[in-house]
């Protein structure tokens, strides 16, 4: 019996509408709860100049995403026109904030791709690659970040407040690196425990536990070697790709996440909120947790309880209204216009209808 398709159009549609509830409901208890009466006065002095420059970051952003999946994929033998790998990018951006979990944009991608004679396997190569090269970004980063963090006596403050550090603060620090390198250690001992305790537990078998977990690790095993395939290609083929992706990289998530610190700025914060850049892909990796389009307005609370330590609380609500209109509504209004036109077009395959398995696996990994 064949499964309900998660990422036709009708339900990436429908997803999108409930994240963008979500987020509007979300967005509108924090704004009741902080708001009063000098919130329009101050929103006043918020400069507008600083609006078309956030539009401009956000279309930088996309250019970026676009660029690195044509250098890619070019490096790769195939020769897509520069457009189709742009319109890909806006399309998978759409697929990413419309889904639960982020794992449309996947699905789209690697559609388009497939629609385009790129081979299943190849395109999952090329995205895993493209995605390693998201994640040596935020490395680099985070030492920058942590440097900058202990440098800014303002951000101990932060640190104090909202991790409520104590005494007993370095202790638990040691332990929780101690028991992070015990887990490495004795990773296939820990793997071989997990196998015999989920054949034991009660209703595996209803459930298909040791199933799902075998295939989870075969899904996991599988991205690691396709990601490794595609970026040991790129570095020892193609090192030029590799540093210009890189760099295609850095610059898409330092437009995107950069918008936060912009408006903070021009509402004039006393905190250098440049740390924000890598607290964001924190908040959006535990938003995909709740496996709700959008992160179902967890983002917007996980940003509100840092926020109240760079404007006044009056101001909280504005500043993510403004903020996710750029990073969120926009990205789901443009990618969703350029999604509708593909499918129109036909350009973008129904993985589900060639390739039922391969998103089974992307939702069963979410879901299961």
């Amino acid at each position: 019996m064949s499964r309900k398709q998660p990422f036709s159009v009708r339900h990436l549609v429908r997803y999108a509408v409930q994240g963008t509830a979500l987020g509007l409901v979300v967005t509108a208890f924090i704004m009741l709860f902080t708001s009063d009466g000098g919130t329009l006065a101050q929103l006043r002095n918020f400069p507008l100049w600083c609006l078309p420059i956030m539009f401009v970051m956000v279309c930088v952003a996309w250019t970026c995403a676009g660029t690195r999946l044509w250098l890619i994929s070019r490096s790769m033998g195939y020769g897509f026109r520069y457009r189709d790998m742009l319109t890909m990018g806006l399309a998978s951006e759409f697929g990413v904030s419309a889904s639960p979990a982020g794992v449309g944009g996947a699905a789209v991608r690697m559609g388009y791709l497939h629609r385009a004679g790129v081979p299943m396997h190849s395109a999952l190569t090329v995205f895993a690659a493209d995605s390693v090269l998201d994640t040596i970004f935020f490395l680099l980063l985070t030492p920058v970040t942590i440097v900058v963090m202990v440098r800014d006596p303002s951000w101990w403050g932060i640190a104090r407040g909202g991790l409520k550090l104590g005494p007993g603060t370095p202790v638990l620090l040691a332990s929780m690196v101690l028991l992070a390198l015990l887990v490495i250690r004795f990773w296939s001992a820990i793997i071989r425990l997990i196998d015999r305790v989920v054949v034991r537990v009660p209703g595996s078998k209803r459930f298909r536990l040791p199933a799902r977990w075998r295939h989870l690790q075969h899904m996991v095993k599988r991205t690691v070697h396709r990601a490794w395939t595609g970026t040991h290609f790129l570095v020892r083929s193609r090192p030029g790709v590799l540093l210009a992706s890189l760099a295609l990289s850095g610059t898409q998530w330092v437009c995107r996440y950069g918008i936060l610190p912009l408006i903070l700025f021009a509402f004039h914060t006393a905190r250098n909120p440049v740390p924000l850049l890598l607290l964001q892909g924190f908040f959006f990796a535990l938003a995909l947790v709740l496996v709700l389009p959008g992160g179902g307005g967890g983002i917007e609370l996980l940003t509100t309880a840092v926020l109240r330590y760079f404007v006044p609380l009056s101001l909280v609500g504005i500043v993510v209204l403004i903020w996710r209109l750029f990073t969120y509504y926009l990205y789901l209004l443009v990618g969703g216009i350029v999604f509708a036109k593909s499918c129109h077009r036909r350009m973008v395959l129904t993985i589900l209808e060639d390739h039922h398995g391969d998103l089974m696996e992307h939702m069963d990994r979410v879901h299961g």
